[in-house]
């Protein structure tokens, strides 16, 4: 998903930002494909060094917080 954004700009991103918001509120994708490719596109504009919002900054901690809640629910004999 990433490579995808490689090329495009934070005002782009953030427009795409918008129609995943409108399409998740009109059910027209999934919650998980909507968390999952908006964290792509905020990561992305992290890197770049493009300020992100206290509830975007959040967002991006809950879902770092239950990916590694997920981690720790692993089984200790997986090598």
């Amino acid at each position: 998903m990433i490579k995808m954004f490689g090329e495009q700009n934070a005002t782009e991103m953030e427009a795409v930002l918008l129609s995943l918001d409108q399409e998740h509120r009109l059910k027209k994708i999934s919650t998980e494909e909507y968390e999952s490719r908006k964290s792509d596109i905020l990561l992305k504009l992290k890197s770049q060094g493009y300020p992100l919002s206290q509830e975007d900054n959040m967002f991006l901690e809950r879902k770092h917080n239950s990916l590694y809640h997920q981690m720790e629910q692993l089984p200790d004999d997986i090598e």
